[in-house]
């Protein structure tokens, strides 16, 4: 036995040599990212949404809000009123991050709030969303698929400081989308496992933990590299110029009405050019107003995004985060047009409270702008100039703790 020591010693010491490179490696692109996160805000959408390493350097930073969203945050794409345009320059000592991409909902989110785990406790963050999210049975498998991330997954499952319940939960929905974990055996066999929730099942997930610890491992590695390679590769990465402000609000939604209106000289909807010739023909049909209640009111109801979006402030609560819930209102305007009654819609606000109630969250649902047409642009509410100027000053707001 002793013989065979000398030979195990190499192979000893060539193993702490690895765990310490890349621990090295991984401390020393947490301090570059750290460096560079504030230049990076607007940049990397894909690295951001489905990678870790920004998010936890925006969440180290405390003139950095994060706002998880889907394509709301990003619509329109050339306008200085959103978010990340508007606080661009710092004007009140923050800016924002959009974890934001199309087709992102509440089971993705979960997944990538539970990535970021221990470091949401007792962070602000913001998540924004559409009663678009909510008018569909079930979320579209392009969308889903397009916004997976199985390090996000991987970390909800191995590494998040989640109840056992929580994460078989969230597990039975992942499993309705197996072909996001084709390529995933380890994935998929945890979440099996965790979906089937027995004694038995669990201790199997906890028999292959190492393994999906190396996985997380190498995936974050991977992560690293590819922001590294990014900031290497760039001769000149602009740093944002910090010009402190005083932003008067008033004059801001007056602003943004004017620019509104220098779009929309076709129509009193409140719709620039290009999405009034995809809804003008609707203002013609002269639908009975309230002959599309039942339908409207089928599709909320039966929804799984309402079992997504509460899984999503299980994950909020159980990190120990301080989340603002931030909807958009509907475009009653346009709705009522399509035979939708103003009762009809207010029965997704209603439903939107009572689930957010038992959490004792800020919410904001804009409800008292369904009838404004230059809030929402279209049926799906992406924030018009002067929606825009709203959302804005409820980010200032709740970045300064003046919403509770």
């Amino acid at each position: 036995m002793n013989r065979q020591m000398p030979h195990l010693l190499p192979a000893f010491g060539a193993v702490l040599l690895a765990v310490g490179f890349l621990a090295g490696f991984s401390l020393f692109a947490q301090n570059t990212e750290d460096h560079y996160v504030h230049d990076l805000v607007t940049r990397l959408a894909m690295e951001k949404n489905t990678g870790i390493a920004l998010q936890n350097a925006a969440f180290r930073q405390p003139d950095l809000l994060v706002v998880y969203g889907s394509s709301e945050m990003r619509d329109p794409p050339n306008t200085r009123y959103r978010a990340t345009e508007f606080f661009k320059s710092y004007p009140t000592g923050f800016t924002v991050m959009d974890i934001a991409r199309p087709g992102i909902t509440s089971l993705i989110i979960a997944q990538n709030l539970a990535a970021d785990g221990a470091d949401l406790n007792g962070k602000k963050v913001v998540v924004s969303f559409t009663p678009s999210m909510f008018e569909f049975s079930e979320v579209g498998l392009t969308d889903y698929m397009s916004n997976f991330s199985q390090l996000h997954a991987d970390e909800l499952v191995f590494d998040a400081p989640l109840s056992t319940q929580l994460k078989s939960a969230i597990a039975k929905r992942m499993l309705a989308y197996p072909v996001t974990l084709e390529h995933a055996p380890l994935l998929r066999f945890a979440l099996h496992e965790l979906a089937v929730d027995t004694p038995i099942s669990l201790a199997m997930v906890r028999a292959i933990w190492p393994l999906g610890e190396m996985e997380i491992a190498a995936l974050k590695l991977e992560d690293h590299a590819s922001l590294l390679n990014y900031l290497w590769t760039r001769k000149y990465i602009p740093r944002p110029v910090r010009q402190p402000a005083a932003i008067d609000w008033a004059k801001e939604v007056e602003n943004a009405q004017t620019d509104q209106l220098a779009h929309t000289p076709s129509n009193s909807f409140g719709m620039d050019f290009s999405r009034w010739r995809a809804y003008e023909h609707l203002f013609n049909l002269k639908v009975r107003p309230g002959s599309q209640d039942k339908e409207f009111l089928d599709k909320l109801q039966q929804s799984t995004e309402w079992t997504d979006f509460e899984l999503m402030l299980q994950v909020l609560r159980e990190l120990g985060a301080k989340p603002l819930l931030l909807s958009r209102p509907y475009n009653g305007t346009l709705f009522n047009v399509m035979g939708v009654s103003t009762n009809a819609l207010n029965t997704y606000y209603d439903k939107l409270e009572t689930t957010v109630a038992p959490y004792q969250y800020p919410l904001l649902d804009f409800r008292q702008f369904t009838g404004d047409p230059y809030f929402s642009a279209d049926k799906y509410s992406h924030t018009n100039l002067e929606g825009w100027v709203y959302v804005d000053q409820a980010l200032d707001a709740f970045y300064h703790g003046e919403l509770h």
